[in-house]
């Protein structure tokens, strides 16, 4: 009983030692944490691709540390349109990954599934038993109807983020054409601005 009692009391006193660890170190991390928006802030404000991906990836990225995003952060060459744009598309993305991630975990879960009851077919077949023929289970009709579900939105998450990139191509191209009828340096600043919202390396 003693020896209970001493146990407890020395893991009880490693949790505090820990929990005062954690409140020493909690400002560094708040203050590296702030740094890092801070750096994703001056990028995006900039119009800075640095991974030519467009913007977006500068918006999750902020999103994932917790930060918030304001139409003043955005750089001046981009309209409000095209804000709204560089928002919807980063909340797709977010999407389209969480879809692409469940469909994985449910691909993985129901091809094990369908595995493990071929394993035991064939042990049935060695041991010399009877072939059966069974239905198929509610369970796999479950899963087999889960994973087609998902294919099906992460196939119309992926054809929307298609369409909202050609609408917005679009748009910018009537702008653009619009602008060459009164200055000649609008090619410039058109690949300026696709490449923020589409990146050097687009689908």
């Amino acid at each position: 009983m003693e020896s209970t009692k001493a146990q407890y009391d020395c893991n009880m006193s490693m949790i505090h030692s820990l929990d005062r660890q954690l409140e020493q170190i909690r400002p560094e991390i708040e203050a590296l944490l702030q740094n890092q928006l801070d750096y994703y802030y001056e990028l995006l404000n900039v119009g800075a691709d640095v991974r030519n991906m467009g913007l977006s990836w500068v918006i999750k990225t902020i999103w994932y540390l917790g930060g918030k995003i304001h139409m003043q952060r955005f750089p001046k060459a981009l309209d409000s349109d095209s804000i709204k744009y560089l928002l919807e598309i980063s909340r797709m993305d977010l999407e389209r990954d969480k879809v692409a991630k469940k469909l994985h975990e449910v691909a993985v879960e129901n091809r094990r599934t369908k595995l493990s009851e071929v394993r035991c077919v064939v042990q049935r077949s060695d041991r010399g038993e009877p072939e059966r023929h069974y239905a198929l289970k509610q369970e796999d009709r479950t899963q087999d109807e889960q994973e087609a579900f998902l294919q099906e939105q992460l196939r119309r998450v992926i054809l929307r983020l298609k369409e909202l990139r050609k609408e917005e191509v679009a748009r910018l191209t009537k702008i653009f054409l619009h602008e060459e009828l009164r200055k000649k340096s609008f090619t410039n600043d058109m690949y300026k601005i696709l490449c923020m919202l589409l990146g050097t390396h687009r689908n």
